[in-house]
């Protein structure tokens, strides 16, 4: 080698030195990686110097001790020098999919304000951040069983103290889904390794877990029936709910096209039997009539709504297209008119009957009757008199 390459080389060594003969990214021969790629492009040597740099950067494994090597280097070193490479690490160190894997994990690591080393005896791959000279982050291993202090069934499931206070087992399967339910809505890691011991995660009964109340209110009731986003409830909707919905909705469009208005008490019933009590009790959010009219108008716009009279009575939905607020109106004063003509037939109906009820006597197979007959509907009289007395004999 002349003493102009000397030079080159010697400015190249930052703490170790480069052996150009070598694979200049492993700085090995071995043949098992394959023959040494020779006389490369010059597209391809700015390329490596580039990704070395990068994930050199992102703390990603060994190319920081690589980075060492030539971070004086520059690509009239490498053309100069001819330096050669293995194929495979060349791929390696340029892989695009790599690259992007070690920039998830710098930032993640950087969010968490540490990053993941393996553990000692396990084999370490060229991702793995390997850099004693890193004082900034602090390492740690991976989370297992041996980090944390194994489960004391005489103690707190949740604290691991005896202070005296009285303990509670867990009995039920129920009880032990919710515990189960709880744990993983913690993202405890601690009390997730402790519930492990168990053969199934949800079989907290089977090894006797116990428990003070106050951790128990704490730890499992509170995290259950803590509320959640507006956006995680839109997203954990049940699909029969928003079926339902989406059927009662429709339903809705055609017949407010088809009729008057809608009565916000029949459409409330219909939703209820489309749902069932099941569903109805597990509802998101909690079920009101508020909440589905909002849910109506939001969907079909053109609807309106407007009060009865009778603020007892619900509201009405209607459409402008079909019909005007005054004719809405009119026909709920009519009917409700309509209403109370029927059930003064059924009081003026009633007294017939009773008085025919004072009047009747089992001797008698006839059903006798004043002359007032013609005042009680027939079906109504049928009815009465098959009740008391039984079908016709034919």
């Amino acid at each position: 080698m002349s003493g102009e390459s000397q030079g080159r080389e010697a400015s190249c060594q930052a703490e170790e030195s480069v052996s150009w003969k070598q694979c200049i990214i492993c700085q090995s021969d071995d043949d098992k990686k394959g023959v040494l790629v020779q006389h490369p492009k010059l597209e391809s040597y700015g390329l490596v110097l580039q990704a070395v740099q990068e994930r050199a950067s992102l703390n990603d494994g060994d190319y920081v001790q690589v980075q060492r090597r030539l971070q004086n280097c520059t690509l009239e070193t490498l053309c100069t020098e001819q330096a050669v490479w293995h194929r495979s690490c060349h791929s390696n160190a340029t892989n695009n999919d790599q690259i992007q894997r070690a920039r998830d994990r710098n930032a993640h690591a950087l969010t968490r304000g540490h990053y993941t080393a393996k553990k000692r005896g396990q084999k370490r791959g060229s991702t793995e951040i390997d850099d004693p000279d890193l004082s900034t982050f602090s390492f740690s291993s991976p989370f297992t069983r041996s980090y944390t202090s194994p489960l004391n069934k005489e103690q707190c499931f949740f604290c691991q103290k005896d202070d005296g206070q009285q303990l509670y087992q867990v009995r039920t399967e129920n009880a032990g889904k919710h515990l189960k339910e709880a744990v993983e809505m913690s993202h405890n890691t601690a009390l997730k390794t402790r519930l492990n011991t168990c053969i199934s995660p949800g079989d907290a009964h089977a090894i006797d877990v116990q428990y003070h109340n106050v951790c128990w209110r704490k730890n499992v009731f509170h995290a259950l029936r803590e509320p959640s986003t507006s956006t995680s409830k839109t997203a954990k909707e049940p699909f029969l709910q928003k079926s339902s919905l989406l059927e009662l909705i429709n339903l809705i469009d055609v017949e407010t096209q088809n009729q008057a208005y809608l009565s916000m008490d029949d459409i409330e019933t219909t939703y209820i039997n489309m749902l069932g009590s099941e569903v109805l009790e597990t509802h998101l959010p909690a079920f009101s009539r508020k909440w589905l009219k909002e849910r109506i108008l939001t969907a079909l716009p053109h609807l309106k709504s407007v009060r009865q009279k009778d603020r007892r009575k619900p509201a009405i939905l209607y459409s402008p297209y079909a019909c005007e607020e005054d004719m809405v109106n009119t026909m709920t004063t009519t009917d409700k008119k309509k209403e109370e003509n029927s059930m003064k037939t059924i009081y003026k109906a009633a007294q017939v009957i009773r008085k025919s009820i004072a009047t009747f006597t089992k001797e008698r197979n006839v059903l006798q009757v004043s002359s007032d007959i013609t005042d009680v509907p027939a079906e109504l009289y049928t009815m009465i008199h098959w009740i008391m007395v039984g079908p016709a004999e034919k």
